[in-house]
């Protein structure tokens, strides 16, 4: 399984949006593998099959995290369901 550029890992979430925006936005065939099983941030056993070429499923398979305050609300509204 294909992982995220080292620089998108290491970055706190903030810088994480900002760098791909910057980086990697528009690179989606390049890194097809990502979008297979792309995951949340904040939702760690939630997977999902990203379309390539959206923006929020790039973001979320480049980074784990569309919006991140929504992003955030979500993973917190999930964990109250389980």
């Amino acid at each position: 399984m294909m992982k995220p550029p080292l620089l998108l890992r290491m970055l706190p979430d903030r810088l994480r949006l900002a760098a791909w925006s910057r980086f990697y936005r528009g690179r989606h065939l390049d890194w097809a593998p990502l979008y297979e099983r792309a995951s949340l941030r904040y939702a760690p056993g939630v997977t999902l099959e990203a379309l390539p070429g959206d923006v929020i499923s790039d973001s979320i398979a480049f980074t784990g995290i569309y919006e991140l305050s929504l992003t955030r609300r979500v993973a917190e509204l999930a964990r109250k369901e389980a």
